[in-house]
């Protein structure tokens, strides 16, 4: 049984954006200022330009508060991309990718065998205590259609006489077709695109790849 390789699985990056932190701290020193303004210095008759600078400072901080949830959205996409790797699988083709995959699930429990390379992708095999899954790993910049969809499965049917009982996935760095979507929905096919990919992989090994099944029966 092959096993997934770990190589340069390097500790995910410290992803920090200055910015970020100046733009906090302007907004949380306004904001002391304006509070203090409005009742501490106000209460002793030394409120300073009593009420347009009020007005003025409220509508700094609001604007800095716009700024920074932008900044702050930024950087969670920032720090998602960095953990995820993802430049690294966009580098890769279907086997590098499922070689990948598996050294995570090796990590989580699984055991893993890595199967044939197709068009559509490469197989990955994963048992887990009486839980068995199938997964298609794919790499490419195009969206995957139903065909790619009805593809995945029929191999699935091939190489694996008990696919029905088994839990398959299908795994990319793009994306799928709402059509691709509908067909996967109809064939019990668990779909990961990139986005979701990004998120997954930022989060190992927190937050398994894999998450546990139902369990099935399905023999090999």
């Amino acid at each position: 049984m092959k096993r997934g390789y770990t190589a340069g699985m390097s500790p995910k990056k410290k992803v920090w954006n200055h910015s970020l932190e100046l733009a906090v701290t302007w907004m949380s020193g306004l904001l002391v200022l304006f509070i203090a303004n409005t009742t501490l210095f106000r209460y002793y008759g030394a409120s300073v330009g009593d009420p347009w600078f009020n007005y003025l400072l409220a509508a700094v901080i609001l604007t800095l508060v716009a700024v920074v949830t932008v900044k702050l959205r930024r950087y969670h996409k920032d720090v998602l991309l960095a953990n995820s790797r993802i430049k690294r699988v966009d580098g890769m083709n279907g086997e590098q990718f499922a070689q990948y995959i598996s050294g995570i699930g090796c990590k989580e429990g699984w055991s893993i065998e890595l199967g044939p390379t197709e068009a559509s992708g490469t197989l990955l095999y994963l048992d887990k205590d009486e839980t068995r899954m199938m997964a298609v790993l794919h790499t490419g910049k195009r969206k995957l259609t139903r065909d790619s969809i009805a593809a995945a499965w029929t191999r699935c049917r091939k190489h694996e006489s008990a696919a029905g009982g088994c839990n398959i996935w299908y795994i990319t760095n793009s994306s799928f077709t709402s059509q691709a979507r509908k067909e996967a929905a109809g064939l019990d096919i668990h779909l990961m695109d990139r986005r979701v990919l990004i998120e997954s992989l930022a989060k190992t090994p927190v937050v398994p790849l894999f998450p546990a099944p139902a369990k099935k029966t399905g023999k090999k």
